[in-house]
């Protein structure tokens, strides 16, 4: 959090975008946490509380959850957090 207000004040903006209001995808934002945070968890966890455990189940269907919510929500919205275009790229996939 401290990186991104940080960087919002000190890099300076694009001329082409001087001028326009830049709104930040919250949404996206807290999604996408979820879903690593989720992720990170489950995975991380599941030697120790067993990979039956509901704690790590309910982990990894919030996961999967807040992903396709993710993928579906920054499909639709003009300025996602992560262009999902960029995976049809052959460059940037190697």
């Amino acid at each position: 959090m401290a990186g991104y207000i940080a960087s919002y004040h000190t890099i300076p903006r694009d001329k082409k975008t001087a001028g326009k209001q830049f709104r930040f995808d919250y949404l996206g934002l807290v999604l996408l946490i979820i879903a690593i945070v989720t992720f990170i968890y489950g995975f991380s966890n599941a030697n120790k509380l067993g990979w039956s455990s509901p704690v790590i189940d309910g982990s990894l269907a919030a996961f999967v959850i807040a992903s396709i919510i993710f993928i579906i929500y920054e499909n639709k919205i003009s300025r996602p957090v992560v262009k999902l275009d960029l995976f049809k790229n052959r460059v940037f996939l190697s």
